[in-house]
């Protein structure tokens, strides 16, 4: 279980440069973009399109982030770090890996779909503490 702890905080540290990678990369002026994004942040620019889905895509990581981790964590402290509980975990990271870019091209129903399918793999963790 710590292998895929490990592996879904590797992947929320990736996902945490999304939001500013494209909301400046495809800016007007991309150049002055990242550079007020190096300075303070009491005038920020505002994100693109791209940006701002990127961004709230980021949110609701850091909303069920705390959930997968305190069930992960449980099941370590259990022992129970196979079948359903690995297989949850699994489902988890591939669903917020394809969550992100799913809210981003906005293809109807696709990122409530991949939110679900993130939900299902912590609901098997759950499963597997009983």
């Amino acid at each position: 279980m710590v292998t895929w702890i490990l592996a879904v905080l590797a992947m929320y540290m990736l996902q945490v440069f999304v939001p500013t990678t494209f909301g400046t990369a495809l800016a007007p002026n991309a150049v002055a973009a990242t550079t007020d994004h190096m300075k303070g942040k009491d005038n920020a620019p505002e994100l693109t399109v791209m940006g701002k889905r990127a961004q709230r895509a980021l949110n609701n990581l850091k909303e069920t982030l705390p959930v997968f981790l305190a069930v992960a964590l449980l099941l370590q402290i259990q022992g129970t770090t196979d079948g359903l509980a690995q297989t949850g975990a699994i489902v988890f990271l591939i669903a917020r890996v394809l969550y992100m870019p799913a809210y981003m091209v906005a293809i109807f129903g696709l990122r409530t779909v991949t939110w679900a399918i993130g939900s299902v793999g912590i609901a098997l963790m759950i499963s597997a503490l009983f």
